[in-house]
């Protein structure tokens, strides 16, 4: 994604259930990151961080996986170290910071909305 070089980048990807309309979708994906302001919950953010962890030590168990991370983390992130501290990272981050990067990033006016419809078969 392009978040890796430009940190200024987060992409939110969804596809409408059978039924569902893309303005619905949309203005459900908008409910819940204004949630992120607002709404943190101690036990979702436990479960997340948990599945982050969950996601990161799975990865590492693949050879190819890892050399992978290993070359991100030297390039972009200044060594290889930073995966050594990633888990601790993660466990660090308080709902508190949630909240004011949520409320700082994910303002209207940041926002690039892209529809994309099948066409006619």
């Amino acid at each position: 994604y392009p978040g890796n070089r430009q940190d200024n980048l987060f992409i939110i990807g969804a596809a409408p259930s059978r039924g569902t309309s893309l303005a619905d979708l949309e203005q459900g994906i908008e409910m819940v990151v204004d949630r992120l302001k607002t709404d943190i919950q101690p036990k979702e953010l436990e479960r997340v961080r948990l599945q982050i962890e969950t996601d990161f030590y799975q990865g590492l168990k693949d050879n190819h996986e890892l050399a992978e991370r290993l070359a991100m983390a030297q390039t972009l992130l200044h060594g290889w170290q930073y995966l050594v501290q990633y888990a601790d990272v993660v466990r660090t981050i308080s709902r508190e910071e949630l909240q004011k990067a949520a409320s700082q990033y994910f303002r209207p006016e940041n926002r690039v909305v892209l529809h994309r419809e099948r066409g006619e078969k």
